[in-house]
């Protein structure tokens, strides 16, 4: 009984998020099966644009790096690197 009472309540105040978000009072994302909200403001086009290039820019200092060590290594041990 309790928890049909609980499932009522939290069906309850999906409902009312809901239509929070879409009424635009509140800025969040549902993840129904996790069971999770997410509140954040929502950002502009522009502002995820900077973020993927900042992860892009991140990604690729790491993949130079990686380069460069494999290079280093090839020269100490005399290890030609060969195309594949």
């Amino acid at each position: 009984m309790r928890s049909n009472r609980c499932a009522g309540a939290r069906l309850q105040a999906e409902e009312r998020l809901s239509e929070m978000v879409v009424a635009g009072a509140v800025a969040a994302k549902i993840n129904r099966p996790a069971g999770v909200v997410r509140f954040a403001p929502r950002r502009a086009p522009a502002e995820h644009l900077n973020g993927w290039a900042a992860n892009i820019r991140r990604l690729l200092e790491v993949v130079e790096r990686a380069t460069q060590d494999i290079q280093k290594e090839s020269m100490v041990h005399k290890v030609p690197i060969v195309a594949a």
